[in-house]
């Protein structure tokens, strides 16, 4: 009980305290899907109507998609997270795949298979938001509690606006879920749902020339 409410005052605090954002600029926000390959999606299939809507929004507002693959450990000392992504990796026909209705355009940032748990780790992902200027970085995919918490946590570190989709992640059980909706809004600024981010990207092609 009494932890059940120093987590609500906490979240309450940095939900106070964090630096948010009315709007997202959708030429300054990119959709971070990660690992979001057959492996993993397709083995959670509640998650990817929500995947699928978040796709299909990104493309009709001009806002950049980032896939982050995960390709299996490569460390002598792999934590378990790691070796249960690796283990569906290679029990999955087609695993590492990303699946066909979120197939990446040309116009996609598709960043190489990456060893580690962050997307920020072992690849080229920080130097590529800064070269588009990417300010707002949301947060999208399965297995959220051995991924995304750890990419979330570096990309309010490297000063990014971090927000995670509540009905675009979702981990293995009601158990786990449960404490990623606890512990990912002490890390990112925003956590909201995808009908709520929605109304709140600001697309130029639409409001440009508008009084």
């Amino acid at each position: 009980m009494f932890n059940r409410l120093l987590d609500r005052a906490v979240n309450k605090y940095v939900s106070f305290a964090m630096r948010k954002y009315r709007t997202y600029p959708a030429a300054r926000t990119a959709v971070l899907f990660v690992n979001v390959q057959q492996a993993f999606a397709c083995q959670l299939q509640g998650i990817m109507p929500g995947l699928l809507q978040l796709h299909t929004l990104a493309r009709e507002k001009g806002v950049r998609i980032v896939h982050a693959p995960y390709g299996g450990h490569s460390q002598h000392y792999p934590s378990p997270a790691q070796i249960r992504l690796t283990e569906l990796l290679d029990s999955t026909p087609n695993g590492r795949e990303i699946p066909l209705e979120l197939a990446a355009h040309s116009c996609d940032i598709v960043l190489r298979d990456r060893p580690s748990l962050s997307c920020f780790m072992k690849t080229d992902l920080r130097d590529q938001l800064q070269e588009s200027e990417i300010e707002h970085l949301v947060v999208a995919g399965p297995y959220a509690n051995l991924a995304i918490d750890s990419t979330v946590r570096d990309g309010v570190q490297f000063g990014l606006h971090v927000t995670v989709l509540s009905d675009c992640v979702s981990a293995e059980s009601a158990s786990e879920t449960q404490a990623v909706q606890v512990t990912l809004p002490r890390y990112a600024q925003t956590v909201i749902s995808l009908k709520k981010f929605q109304s709140l990207i600001v697309d130029p092609r639409v409001t440009e020339g508008l009084p």
